[in-house]
């Protein structure tokens, strides 16, 4: 099992109770790609939006195993059904998650370094949907942080977004994420405007 996060347990067992979704940015897998990585151990990964894709790991305690095609399959999971299980089980460990800021840009908040996790978790965006209207705005530049704004609103939003998605991405390499601007439009996430 390919793990990296904190110190490893002592024969860690992967349970399906204990997979959770993780977001990373296209260049993850391309440092692993770049370096004598076994194909076997290559983490199991699937497009999400733009440069970003999701990522499943295992929680063995106080270490996360990032998540293969053969350990997913140990666990009797079919890749069609492990994202469902995978946002479950985060839904179970994190609950609904909070807000922080003011507006014109809100963060949403989910702790445990889950935060960029909420992209998945399609009941917050239906509610803030049915609260802010036109279109929601979200930028997601490191795994602790996603913030959201409206295209309705007269304050500047998106570029007061724009500016901090690309101060707070340039301030942490390892866990950055991506400086694109995305909206959800029909209940899937699309890139609304390629960062610089």
């Amino acid at each position: 099992m390919f793990s990296w996060f904190k110190k490893k347990t002592k024969n860690p067992e992967p349970l399906v109770s204990r997979i959770f979704p993780r977001i990373k940015h296209q260049n993850f897998i391309s440092a692993l790609t770049a370096s004598p990585f076994p194909e076997d151990q290559m983490p199991y990964t699937e497009p999400l939006v733009g440069d970003l894709l999701l990522t499943y790991a295992f929680d063995m305690g106080d270490a996360f195993a990032m998540a293969t095609r053969k350990d997913i399959a140990s666990v009797g999971l079919m890749a069609d059904k492990v994202r469902e299980v995978a946002v479950a089980n985060l839904k179970a460990s994190i609950g609904t998650g909070g807000w922080a800021g003011d507006p014109p840009v809100l963060q949403i908040v989910l702790g445990n370094n889950f935060d960029a996790c909420a992209l998945l978790m399609d009941e917050i965006w239906d509610q803030l949907a049915a609260n802010i209207p036109p279109e929601i705005i979200v930028g997601v530049p490191h795994r602790d942080v996603v913030l959201v704004t409206t295209t309705g609103s007269e304050q500047g939003s998106v570029e007061k977004l724009r500016e901090l998605v690309a101060d707070i991405h340039a301030r942490d390499e390892v866990h950055g994420l991506t400086r694109d601007l995305l909206v959800r439009r029909n209940a899937k996430w699309e890139v609304f405007e390629k960062g610089g």
